[in-house]
């Protein structure tokens, strides 16, 4: 857990020296004193002039506490506020132990989405949002006195880095092994805090393993996955049971909202743009979530990561790009990465069929139907949905694994 009695940040700060002739400050100024002059002179929106790639918390006077995260940032914050106090950490595991899983996120992962909005894996732990700013007042009671979250056309204009020169990307183009790939998944669930829900996890999970620099640079752009959408259902007319079909009308009322939100940021824009509802999303909220999970993985195996595009004068650089030529950076297939052949897809399947005879538990088995068919149907499935049949067989047996690792119970 972070402490919440003194500052942290974690990060980088890309603009120092220009904050530093902005608030008029020494020099030789501190990450703490730049920060607490900068929260001074704009308040809460501070991070629109900070840039960088970073996390902070930082008390303030009254029994206050400000906690941020940066316009476009790589790593997370998540807190639960209850009747015991305010805990706070960097890292979902902190509350894992124990937790209550909510079933709308599982919903939400068997469609190849990432959880956000207000939807995360644990009942009573929320999650920040790239460029949110929260002041906490902790006594006479707790409350959250303060929320606010910049605005994808914000993040965009906010501070960029400073010139410097690029670093080489130098974890592009691996080559990815599929016959490891199903021995890999429950050191990657246990990574991420989270079932293994879209392939490209496990392909950067043997990136990572196969380098052997201490220090990783990701220059890749923005690359918007396509989620299994619907499909998932054309696998089995009987396999989700009814709490999870029950949350499908909630995952489109969250996606109802999204939109809306999304029109009340594009009726405000004060540029012209062709911006769409599907990368407004993932701007928004989804690739903030890719770069931490690559984070997570990355200092599981104690790498240091930076990304390249962690900067919105970059962003904003891709995202007016020429339709055509923005197309082709931001839509990416997701392949297959078992085949009948290898033994990665034995195994998945094999693994399947064992569980349907001793039962998934403590989650899974109210949340899936498993029959003794089903290992046939998904086999029979795999080379007209692929990736569907991949995904789902990820995510159940590493729910599983995870619920048992951990303890974790059902709403």
């Amino acid at each position: 857990m972070l402490n919440t009695n003194t500052i942290t940040f974690k990060g980088k700060l890309t603009n120092k020296q220009i904050l530093i002739e902005q608030l008029g400050l020494d020099k030789e100024a501190t990450i703490t004193v730049l920060i607490e002059s900068a929260y001074q002179q704009w308040g809460a929106l501070f991070n629109q002039h900070l840039a960088g790639d970073y996390i902070i918390v930082l008390p303030l006077a009254e029994r206050q506490l400000l906690v941020c995260l940066s316009p476009f940032s790589s790593h997370q914050l998540f807190y639960r506020a209850d009747d015991n106090g305010f805990f706070l950490s960097d890292n979902l595991s902190c509350f894992s132990q124990g937790a209550t899983v909510n079933t709308l996120s599982i919903n939400q992962l068997l469609t190849g989405r990432t959880l956000y909005q207000g939807n995360h894996l644990f009942d009573g732990v929320s999650m920040l949002t790239n460029g949110q700013c929260q002041i906490w007042q902790f006594s006479p009671r707790l409350e959250l006195v303060s929320d606010h979250t910049l605005t994808l056309q914000q993040k965009l204009n906010s501070a960029s880095n400073q010139s410097s020169e690029p670093l080489v990307d130098n974890i592009a183009n691996e080559t990815f092994i599929p016959t490891q790939a199903f021995n890999q998944l429950p050191t990657l669930a246990r990574i991420l805090t989270e079932p293994v829900s879209a392939l490209w996890q496990l392909n950067f999970l043997q990136q990572v393993q196969q380098h052997t620099q201490p220090d990783l640079h990701c220059q890749q752009p923005p690359i918007i996955m396509q989620g299994v959408s619907k499909t998932i259902n054309s696998l089995s007319a009987s396999l989700l049971k009814r709490p999870l079909m029950r949350r499908q009308s909630a995952l489109t009322q969250i996606n109802s909202v999204l939109y809306e939100q999304f029109q009340r940021e594009l009726d405000d824009w004060c540029e012209p743009n062709t911006l769409d509802f599907k990368t407004w999303l993932y701007l928004s909220y989804e690739l903030g979530v890719q770069w931490a999970q690559k984070r997570l993985i990355a200092q599981h195996y104690d790498k240091a990561i930076d990304f390249g595009f962690c900067d919105s004068a970059k962003i904003k650089h891709w995202l007016n790009q020429a339709p055509v030529e923005q197309q082709s950076l931001t839509t990416q297939p997701v392949n297959p990465l078992f085949s009948l052949s290898d033994d990665s897809i034995v195994n998945i399947f094999d693994a399947m069929q064992r569980l349907m005879y001793h039962g998934y538990k403590p989650v899974t088995e109210k949340l899936i139907n498993i029959v003794p068919p089903i290992s046939a149907k998904l086999i029979k499935q795999h080379p007209k949905h692929s990736s569907q049949v991949e995904s789902f067989c990820c995510l159940s047996l590493t729910l599983d694994h995870l619920a048992r690792h951990a303890n974790w119970s059902l709403i």
